[in-house]
Parts: C-alpha cells; structure tokens; sequence
C-alpha cells in the first residue's frame, strides 16, 4: 500500500541479539519484495506460559526457564523472585551433615515434581474458577513418590526406543528423576540442545505439564527440536533499532522539506558479536606507508551498530515497479440494484476469474470469500456513495500474484462492459514471472522459530572482523 501510495516507509526488525532498519522510498530504494524471500517460518507467539499453556511451545518454554532456574548459571544468584525460588530451595537444601547422598537427593527431586504437578496446580485451581476448556488435572502426589529414577544406561536405552514415540507418564516421572540427579552434580551451565541431560529435563516437564493441561506430548527429538527454536526478544535490542528507526525518518523527513538535500538514508544493522572496523589514524607509533608516503597506523573499532547504503529498487519487483493488473467494469442499467456480493461472484470471480477474491476499497476490506461477508446484501452504489475519487477496489484472488484494480463505472446503457482484461492478464502474467525469478529455490522443508518476549543476557567472545 505504501509503494502504490507512494508513502515512504520504515522498515524494521529484531530477532534476539540482531536486527535491522532501512527506509523503503518508491522508486529511490528497493522494498520488501525485491529480494528473494526464504520460505516462511512458522512463528508462536508465546503467552500465557505460566498460568495456562495451550500449546506444547508453551510448556517447552516453562521448562526451560525451570532449567535456567535451577542449573543454570542463573541458578547461582540468590534472592531470586521468580515463582521457581521456592522450588530451588528444595534442591540447593542439604543433609543434616552437609553430604547430598543419591537418596536424599531423589526425595529433593520428587519434592520438586510434587510442588510442580500438585501443588501449584492446586493453587491455579483455587484462583481461578472458570476456565475456557477443560481446567487442569494435577498429578497424584503418591504416584510421584512411588517412582524412582532410573539408570543412565536404562535411561540411553528408553531413549533409542522412543526416536518417533512419546514417554508415558510414570517414564517422564522416572526419567525426569534421573535428569534431575544427574544435573545436580554437575557445574551450572546454560541449556543447550545438544547436552541430552538437558533436554531430557525440559523433555519430562515439559511432557508433564501437557499432559496437565490435557495437550499432546511430543517425542524427545521433537521436544530437542523445538526448545533449540526459542529465540528471545531482547529489549535493549528493540531499543537501539527504535533510535535507527527515529534517525532514519529524520533523514527523510529532511529531504521531503528540502529535495535538494543529500539522500543519506542509511540501512542500519545490530549484531550480537562486535565487528572490528579499520580506519586510519595519524599516529607514528605504529607506522606503515600509505600510497601518499605518509605514516599512519590502522585503528580497530568495535562495533554493534553499523550502517550500509540502502540498495536501489530491482527492476523485476513486482511490487514496486508497478505491475499491477487493471480493469474497468462498466454497469448498465440493469445492475444498478447488484449487490456487492452478487457483484463479487458475478463479475470478480466469474468475469475476471479471480478465484476466492478478497476485496478492499480504501485501505479496508469488504469483502472476503467465507471470512468477510458481512456487506455482500449491501448495493454496490451504495457503497460507492460520496466517493470523489475513481471508484475502484484492490483485489486479490488465491490463483493470482498480482492485486488487482478493479475499476467501477455506472452507466445508462444496457448490460455490462469490461475495459482492459487482455491487457490486464498480460501484466498478470508478468507478474508471475518476475515472482518466479524472485523466488528462492530450496529443498529445505520450512523450520519453525518461537519468539518470546523476554530480556536477557549471554555472552559472546567470538569477534567478526571486517574491512
């Protein structure tokens, strides 16, 4: 809409540690659609993890702050306010004489499924009344403290029989126990996925806690699979791309007031990891001859944010090089009285064979096949009423590339006329083929990422080195 409007627009993203913003200027600066795209990935939006999950993403994500909790390297730092506090206790308490024999530490670990499974969802019970499906069920504290953790080679052995297949109840209790007593004897470290222990835990509660809130358990390479996609949203990130985004508009906004001025719009990047940046620096401690005989020293500079210049549009975008489908639909007389919907069926779908078509008119829609019917009984006059401009819809239908503009004119004459279809399909068929050209070739099935609100921290000691 920008692009046909002519509106510039900026452009920004995050995703963790990283991000970007550019400008998209039509006609001075290539859009969205100008580069090829990867497929998409399918992204969650992680919400109401702690007092009710309605996804198995939900309780992955529960599990792995658990982890984070306690054997993490948060899981040093004391007074912590998290709901997980109290549930870290059990585990950093010790034996009268100080040891942490296996056996004490197995009652620990059963203390921290019971308080997990029983406890607390007693409590969300208790607060809450009403529920929008099925409330959850809590484990039985008995049959949690009637199982033992199993072996570590029982333990490799389960897990070759279930590559494809989930753990039953009592097996997630069991191999969580273990899991848990194998974590606590080892030095806090962050999740990774390639660690089995530790996916094994997240693996138990997060099957655990599904199972709870009556969702489906997932296989362990599956569980693996989706706690390695967990991307966080860091805040400081959003920050500094925002002040970018701020900088950016500033700079078209100036050359709005003023054409004459410079066109410094800039595509700004934040990394994770500094980039060294090398200029010169006049400084005989560290000489070297330049081409102009002169002694000068190359300065190192760290950088998070850096800068490139915007790319010029692509020739072949079909979105902002215009390519867009136009018809003019002439109606007589007779179908003064057609409604929207008659005129969506009869003319969009029949006439101009745009199949399931959605329409908008004004930046808003009015009309979309079985989701958006509500003004289909209302006459197309009607709504075209009042309307000083051309009188036009943007379409777009489920067998074409391009939107359409499909183009309303009422006359006195009999039956209908339609303007410029074979002129119409032609750029359709342009269309196509520049999406074609633009279109990525892979093999690769889509991956999936999970986006989740949350600051945090990590460290980073690699540095990438540029020129």
């Amino acid at each position: 809409m920008c692009m046909r409007s002519g509106i510039p627009l900026i452009e920004s993203g995050t995703m963790g540690y990283n991000g970007q913003t550019y400008p998209i200027i039509k006609g001075e600066t290539e859009c969205y659609h100008c580069q090829p795209k990867p497929p998409d990935k399918q992204t969650f939006a992680v919400c109401t993890i702690h007092a009710r999950p309605t996804t198995m993403v939900h309780c992955v994500h529960y599990a792995k702050e658990l982890y984070e909790a306690l054997f993490g390297e948060s899981s040093l730092q004391d007074g912590s306010s998290s709901e997980f506090a109290q549930i870290k206790g059990y585990l950093s308490s010790s034996t009268p004489n100080g040891a942490k024999d296996d056996q004490s530490l197995a009652e620990r670990c059963q203390q921290v499924l019971v308080s997990l499974f029983v406890k607390k969802i007693m409590e969300l019970l208790e607060m809450k009344s009403a529920w929008p499906s099925s409330p959850p069920v809590p484990l039985e504290e008995a049959r949690i403290r009637s199982l033992k953790a199993v072996g570590n080679e029982e333990t490799e052995r389960w897990l070759a029989d279930h590559e494809t297949t989930s753990f039953t109840t009592d097996e997630n209790i069991q191999l969580c126990l273990c899991a848990m007593m194998t974590l606590m004897k080892r030095d806090p470290a962050p999740f990774r996925k390639e660690d089995t222990q530790s996916v094994l835990f997240v693996s138990c509660i997060a099957n655990l806690r599904a199972e709870v809130f009556h969702l489906t358990n997932q296989p362990f390479e599956e569980i693996r699979s989706i706690a390695g996609s967990i991307v966080p949203a860091i805040a400081t990130t959003n920050a500094m791309v925002a002040a970018g985004v701020v900088h950016e508009l500033e700079s078209v906004l100036r050359r709005n007031i003023d054409l004459a001025s410079p066109r410094d719009w800039k595509t700004i990047y934040v990394r994770k990891t500094p980039q060294v940046r090398k200029r010169k620096g006049g400084n005989a401690a560290t000489p070297f001859h330049s081409s102009a005989g002169l002694n000068l020293r190359r300065i190192n500079e760290l950088y998070l944010i850096h800068t490139a210049p915007t790319a010029t549009p692509n020739a072949s975008c079909r979105v902002c090089q215009s390519v867009v489908p136009t018809v003019t639909v002439c109606l007589g007389t007779p179908y003064h009285t057609i409604t929207l919907g008659d005129f969506a069926r009869s003319f969009v779908e029949e006439k101009l064979n745009l199949e399931s078509p959605s329409m908008s008119r004004k930046n808003a829609i009015v009309f979309e096949t079985e989701d958006y019917e509500e003004l289909e009984g209302e006459l197309l006059s009607k709504i075209m009423e009042g309307d000083t401009t051309e009188k036009e819809f943007l379409v777009s239908g489920v067998n074409r590339e391009a939107e359409w503009i499909v183009k309303v004119e009422f006359s006195d004459r009999d039956g209908f006329e339609i303007k410029g279809l074979e002129e119409a399909e032609k750029t359709e068929a342009r269309a196509s083929g520049l999406q074609q050209n633009l279109t990525p070739r892979t093999t690769e099935p889509p991956t999936t990422e999970v986006v989740v609100i949350e600051d945090g921290e990590a460290k980073e000691d690699d540095v990438i080195e540029i020129d």
